[in-house]
């Protein structure tokens, strides 16, 4: 969907919506779409992600892309659904190789347009080149890691005064990778299987190059949207 005065609204400002996530079973290579979930706490502007609640599950997996008439299961204890799970870590180095994951929409990933969704995973191949940090004081300065930079762009933040709609990123991670559409929002992992970072955005000018949301931004969020769950089975 295309972005408008419901930019950063949940669920584009729309009702009676649902959110399906889909899971790569053990037995294949292809992602069903398995589960119903709600949206719980989002940041648009700086973050660029949203942390979901899975609600319930389907009476069946669904190999395809029509999800009309899905009874829903309620799910007792998450416990019970065996998902596997991702580490994170906070430190990472320069040049060190990361893959990106994705489900490739570009090319041959959509045969036809809203017909087909590309279901097969694949990995993006890369290296970290910098760390980019936003600042509020009136210097520029570079940090003391390798090639990062910390700046202040004064373009960036009148943008943020004039326009509530733009992404302005507090902290990003710079990769060489060539990511395709479908790749936005997968996770950047480094050789030891852990989470760096989720991708956010690819550079309009140099396709090779792409940005990551660093996990020290998005445990903040996770970390609300664990409170605002809290808060909600009390009530």
């Amino acid at each position: 969907m295309e972005a408008g005065q419901n930019f950063g609204t949940p669920y584009f400002g729309r009702k009676d919506v649902k959110v399906v996530i889909g899971v790569i079973p053990n037995d294949s290579s292809t992602a069903v779409f398995r589960y119903y979930s709600e949206l719980v706490t989002h940041d648009i502007r700086n973050v660029d992600a949203c942390v979901l609640r899975i609600t319930s599950r389907m009476k069946e997996d669904v190999d395809g892309i029509s999800l009309c008439d899905q009874n829903e299961v309620p799910i007792d204890n998450m416990k019970d659904e065996k998902l596997d799970y991702l580490k994170t870590t906070k430190t990472f180095e320069l040049e060190e190789g990361v893959r990106i994951l994705g489900y490739n929409q570009g090319g041959e990933g959509v045969l036809e347009k809203g017909k087909h969704v590309n279901r097969c995973a694949d990995f993006a191949k890369g290296y970290i080149c910098r760390r980019f940090t936003n600042v509020d004081d009136d210097d520029s300065s570079i940090s003391s890691f390798g090639s990062s930079i910390s700046v202040k762009s004064e373009s960036s933040v009148t943008a943020s005064m004039s326009n509530s709609t733009c992404y302005i990123p507090r902290e990003e991670i710079v990769v060489i990778c060539p990511t395709i559409s479908g790749h936005s929002g997968g996770p950047c992992i480094n050789d030891e299987g852990k989470v760096v970072g989720i991708l956010s955005r690819a550079d309009p000018v140099d396709r090779q190059r792409c940005y990551l949301v660093p996990t020290t931004e998005i445990k903040p969020l996770i970390t609300k949207a664990k409170t605002t769950i809290r808060c909600l089975l009390n009530k």
